[in-house]
């Protein structure tokens, strides 16, 4: 970054110090100038997203298999009665699917999916438009070349939206809790007990099993920056006269830029297309940037006062970063290709 900033430096000063003094091109006689408004458009912006490696939380009471514990799975609950699970049982409990019921057992199982992820990377192209506005002092001439000082204001939109899918681990609990011999074709699935009660009781201290699934879990990744970019410039243009009314000119700034915006990540986990757990949050963005740009450009002169102009710029800014819930981001400006056309009024 330290040479691509060198690099920008030099472009802007050594033409002033061959040609004419800095005092020369800022402070010539009067305030004329000419002022520059167009619509940009942002290239070559990349937005790479990370996320650490990671474990799902374990539901509610699942950390142990003892009596007088609420606990919530993934097809049902077995909570806890008005009467506090007196004799270690409960009618406050609900199941969805017959399958749950162990045919000859006594038995009825809920599952509790629990997922894990390696960590990753990956990159999306943000999308950047906006508008750009620039002020140029009345050139001043030196060898065929009009050298002017150039103040601009860039101000860019930012939308990237990075939605890919990746394989995870997941862990599968199954607790089993004696329904004590109640003819369970009284109670179809799906049944939701309640805390007031009465009804059919259950044991409500489990039997429990562990499965490991490895890559059979589908990670679902969502993740989204917006803001605005605003960046603020000072350097200088050198145009050559190519035609009667056309112009090339380069340009060099030395710039500073400033990321107002939100992030946010979704992370949603599931097994042959059934989800069983998710993962968000957002966060806020403020952040600056600094470094530079070079470019080039065409000036077409409709008349005296008024021009057309197409220009492209290099911006070599350094990235912009943040993170949130071991997720993140990093925008990397350093090779952000900057389009602009407009028109120009002199006055």
């Amino acid at each position: 970054m330290n040479l691509k900033v060198l690099a920008i430096f030099t472009a802007c000063i050594l033409p002033v110090h061959y040609a004419l003094s800095l005092d020369e091109l800022i402070n010539s006689e009067g305030l004329n100038g000419r002022l520059r408004i167009g619509i940009s458009s942002m290239a070559n912006l990349k937005v790479n997203y990370h996320g650490n490696s990671r474990q799902t939380a374990l539901p509610s009471g699942l950390d142990s298999t003892t009596s007088g514990i609420s606990r919530t799975y993934d097809d049902g609950y077995v909570n806890l009665d008005n009467t506090g699970n007196d004799n270690n049982d409960t009618w406050n409990w609900g199941y969805q699917e017959v399958s749950q019921v162990i045919a000859g057992a006594d038995l009825i199982a809920f599952n509790s999916r629990q997922f894990s992820e390696s960590s990753w990377k990956g990159t999306e192209d943000g999308d950047s438009k906006g508008i750009s506005l620039t002020w140029l002092k009345d050139p001043v001439d030196r060898n065929g070349l009009k050298v002017s000082f150039l103040v601009s204001l860039d101000l860019l939109s930012v939308d990237s939206d990075y939605n890919k899918s990746g394989t995870a681990d997941y862990s599968l609990t199954t607790d089993s809790y004696s329904h004590l011999g109640v003819d369970m074709s009284l109670v179809p699935a799906p049944h939701t007990g309640t805390f007031e009660g009465p009804g059919p009781i259950i044991v409500d201290s489990p039997t429990r099993s562990n499965t490991d699934f490895p890559g059979a879990g589908i990670a679902e990744r969502n993740f989204e920056l917006d803001g605005k970019l605003i960046s603020i410039g000072t350097g200088i243009e050198i145009q050559h006269q190519l035609d009667e009314n056309l112009f090339a000119m380069v340009q060099a700034r030395l710039m500073m830029a400033w990321f107002d915006g939100e992030f946010n990540y979704a992370n949603n986990y599931s097994v042959g297309g059934t989800q069983f757990a998710s993962e968000s949050g957002s966060m806020n963005v403020s952040e600056t940037s600094a470094g530079g740009a070079i470019g080039a450009g065409l000036v077409w002169a409709l008349d005296d006062e008024t021009n057309i102009f197409l220009n492209g710029n290099v911006m070599l800014l350094k990235s912009l970063e943040g993170k949130q819930d071991g997720r993140g981001f990093n925008m990397d400006l350093s090779e952000g290709f900057l389009v602009t056309i407009g028109i120009q009024e002199s006055f």
